[in-house]
């Protein structure tokens, strides 16, 4: 489908849907400050408290944690994104970066003894960050091989790393590249972002679209057969055009898995220098250029045979695997996903609990021989029921809310089913014979959906939400 021809249909969608009534029902649909899906990391943020490592592994669900998905934290970057707000580091000089992984090394050994000691297995594993692939050849080899070592895998477990196009070409990307085959990772996360060098070079990005092109070549020359490319939408300097002209380079280039992830301001810190440009009042595409924008890259994913579930993860329709990423699939499904480093989440039942994200309170707490637990909260049965509820809508599946209605006691489900008949007078889910399913207008808003699901069950995640008594929005630039 042709650039223009999309943006004419996206056009037509667009005005055919119930906006007004959304609005009124408390969807915001010109949504650019804030992060609605701030609640699939930080569930219970509002309700976080001091926890030590013995409350949490003292009392464990061990029902849900027979499979664990393990994320690795690799913090370390190249530069800073202007639109990023994962609290990458570049590093000072080579020891921070071996420093920290010697600590990392340390926290596994732990949590093998209070976590993975008790039979548990670990079946998804995950490199982020940061950027995993920008590690000396080496030192990834050396952190990898320890803990594929250390920790107990299931036989057929998912691995995936996430990677920036500039760390993958050239022989030290070759070398890099084979290494992680080797090693049994087969999925890849390349954060592309755009094949704009402008638009890359206006967001200090550090890699060019050359990088991108060659990053993925050499990705499938060796043989990796799930490749995930990241897309951004409405960062700095970019127009409709250019976000749909790089989303049918990546079809074009034959990518499996293509994820569109929409640029949200929000106000802390982190995006200082991005609000100053937000101040300006240009160079930033309007909400209703970014909605337009988000329905005519649909149209053209689906006219080249993808498909999404959630409204953001697109795969190619047909494919041999089952759902984009195993990590993510249980997530959804409520498994417990283990976070492993500096500023880690961590979803064991009944807890949530983050690690430090000051990288020295990270080190410190490991020399003395403690996990470098920050904050944490205890899951109530509403909030459970919420995860649950928001992973069946990102699901290919029927929403089976019935059934999970079933698990719960009445007083946490009665404002559930008033939310859902709510989702059906508004028309964004419809009945299927006993289950629910998304309409597209459901598809479009998912993540006013998961919004809305969430604030049933924890105090509403925004600008002016307090962590530990802290107020964690910046008041000027």
């Amino acid at each position: 489908m042709e650039i223009q021809k999309a943006i004419i249909e996206a056009k037509k969608i667009l005005a055919e849907l119930p906006v007004r009534r959304l609005k009124a029902q408390g969807f915001t649909v010109d949504r650019i400050h804030e992060n609605p899906e701030a609640a699939r990391y930080f569930l219970m943020f509002a309700e976080w408290k001091n926890m030590t490592a013995e409350e949490i592994f003292g009392s464990l669900d061990t029902a849900t944690a027979k499979e664990t998905q393990v994320y690795i934290d690799f913090p370390f970057c190249n530069k800073l994104c202007d639109f990023c707000a994962f609290y990458g580091i570049v590093p000072v000089n080579a020891k921070e970066v071996s420093g920290y992984f010697r600590n990392l090394k340390a926290e596994i050994k732990i949590l093998k003894k209070v976590y993975f000691a008790r039979g548990f297995k670990a079946d998804a594993l995950e490199f982020g960050g940061g950027t995993p692939t920008f590690l000396p050849l080496g030192l990834l080899k050396e952190i990898t091989k320890f803990i594929l070592d250390e920790l107990p895998f299931l036989r057929k477990h998912e691995f995936n790393f996430e990677a920036s196009p500039e760390t993958l070409v050239g022989k030290l990307g070759i070398k890099k590249l084979e290494f992680l085959k080797s090693a049994g990772a087969n999925r890849m996360s390349i954060g592309i972002q755009s094949f704009d060098d402008r638009i890359l070079k206006s967001n200090n990005r550090p890699h060019s679209a050359e990088d991108v092109v060659e990053a993925i070549k050499n990705s499938r020359r060796l043989g990796f057969e799930r490749i995930n490319a990241d897309l951004m939408l409405g960062i700095y300097g970019q127009s409709v055009e250019d976000f749909l002209d790089s989303v049918k380079k990546a079809v074009e280039s034959g990518i499996d898995i293509i994820e569109l992830y929409t640029m949200r301001y929000f106000d802390t810190k982190e995006y200082v220098s991005l609000k100053r440009r937000l101040n300006e009042g240009r160079g930033f595409l309007s909400p209703a250029e970014i909605l337009t924008a988000r329905i005519a890259a649909d149209c053209i994913l689906r006219n080249c045979g993808y498909f999404s579930s959630n409204g953001r993860t697109y795969e190619k329709s047909g494919g041999k695997y089952g759902f984009y990423a195993a990590y993510y699939e249980g997530n959804f499904k409520g498994k417990n996903t283990l976070g492993i480093g500096r500023k880690s989440n961590s979803n064991i039942y009944p807890w949530q609990y983050a690690n430090y994200r000051n990288l020295t309170k990270y080190q410190d707490a490991l020399k003395e021989g403690k996990l470098p637990i920050g904050a944490g909260a205890f899951f109530s049965e509403k909030a459970r029921m919420a995860k649950l509820l928001t992973g069946m809508f990102q699901l290919p599946q029927e929403i089976d809310y019935l059934r999970l209605r079933g698990r719960f006691e009445r007083q946490w489900v009665v404002d559930f089913d008033k939310l859902m008949d709510t989702f059906l007078s508004l028309g964004v889910i419809r009945r299927k014979n006993d289950k629910f399913e998304k309409t597209y207008t459901g598809f479009l808003f998912i993540e006013e959906i998961l919004k809305h699901i969430y604030e049933l069950a924890v105090t509403p995640f925004g600008a002016g939400s307090l962590f530990l008594g802290e107020k964690q929005a910046v008041q000027r630039a």
